[in-house]
């Protein structure tokens, strides 16, 4: 019925794409909507040149999939806009509280598919 039962909110900087937000309906999860999204988002996104998808965390369903990790270093700089100050505030203390607390989905989620 064209329903979503799956989603994830992404942003994609420098053939980077970061995973901020999964969610998906409970009433569907024993078919793994989460899984079949996110399976077509990796082969969508490596097919399109992203050479590194961030997934923020060590969520447990990420063991589904074989993968490695490496450590990034980065340093960042926001100038003073608006837009710039709502990105440094969820990266710099929701995204990081949203690690603590295992907010986010159980299930892998992604960009339309």
């Amino acid at each position: 019925d064209g329903k979503a039962i799956a989603f994830i909110f992404e942003i994609l900087f420098r053939e980077r794409l970061f995973a901020f937000y999964c969610a998906y309906d409970e009433a569907y999860a024993e078919r793994g909507p989460g899984a079949v999204l996110m399976s077509r988002i990796l082969e969508r996104s490596f097919e399109e040149g992203i050479r590194t998808y961030d997934f923020g965390t060590d969520w447990p369903y990420l063991r589904r999939w074989p993968h490695s990790s490496k450590t990034l270093n980065e340093l960042m700089v926001f100038r003073k806009s608006f837009g710039a100050k709502v990105f440094r505030h969820w990266h710099l203390n929701v995204r990081p509280m949203m690690a603590r607390f295992g907010a986010g989905a159980p299930a892998p989620q992604g960009r339309g598919a």
